[in-house]
């Protein structure tokens, strides 16, 4: 992948981060000046966002831990500003490997909320704040533990959305392919994903949340490109028609 660099290895793994880490740093210093925030509120915040990216990682190294069960190396993992990539090499995967290697990175991350409230009930009984729907992402719970415990179950549960490149999406195809064979699998699996794209731009709109255009441009265009890639015959069938005009 362009304009990453590798920073270290993890059990034999390359781990990437990407440049546009960069401009994520650059954001939260320039949301800290024109807020005039304290420094040891800019501290930790900054520790909040480094949490958050371990989790990330975690729940990539998720992922690498199932393909290596079921024999398939691990390329190197990728961390982007909005979330990661592990990247495998190349070979067969059977239908019910792709789904448990899929749904190990949300099994991560469910776990890691899990013993975050266990840690939370053993040492701060009483204490754990539940979701409402005014609150914000970075304004859930109390202290940085439980935020940190709600963002783990967010990050599960937004990556078991069943649309593609999603993990959800991947466990989806994975089932389709294994009950009505992998030419229909991904033909569903795009028309879902297109309703799921649409229902993110409706939100987008209701919301007044911009952001959201950018998950589902990146599960349409994904999607589309991943249908084009699984039907060859398909795609020469435009190319022959090109040709011949």
């Amino acid at each position: 992948m362009k304009y990453t660099y590798k920073v270290a290895t993890i059990f034999g793994i390359p781990l990437r981060i990407h440049l546009s880490f960069v401009l994520l740093a650059a954001y939260i210093a320039g949301v800290a000046w024109y807020q005039d925030i304290s420094m040891a509120a800019i501290v930790l915040h900054s520790l909040f966002v480094l949490a958050i990216f371990v989790c990330v990682l975690l729940h990539e190294l998720g992922h690498a831990a199932a393909a290596a069960y079921n024999g398939i190396k691990t390329t190197e993992i990728v961390l982007l500003p909005v979330g990661g990539v592990a990247i495998f090499g190349s070979g067969w995967v059977r239908s019910i490997q792709e789904f448990s290697i899929a749904f190990a990175g949300p099994l991560t991350n469910l776990t890691i909320a899990g013993l975050l409230f266990a840690g939370i009930e053993i040492f701060m009984p009483n204490q754990i704040q539940y979701i409402g729907i005014e609150d914000q992402l970075f304004n859930i719970g109390h202290t940085f533990f439980e935020r940190l415990m709600w963002l783990n179950l967010v990050i599960a549960g937004f990556n078991l959305i069943p649309a593609y490149p999603l993990d959800g999406g991947l466990m989806l195809r994975a089932l389709l392919t294994h009950f009505l064979g992998g030419e229909k699998a991904v033909f569903i699996q795009f028309w879902f994903s297109l309703v799921v794209a649409s229902l993110f731009l409706v939100y987008s709109y209701w919301q007044r949340a911009p952001e959201y255009i950018f998950f589902a441009w990146l599960i349409y265009f994904s999607s589309r490109n991943e249908w084009a890639k699984k039907n060859p015959a398909k795609r020469c069938g435009r190319e022959n028609k090109k040709q011949t005009l």
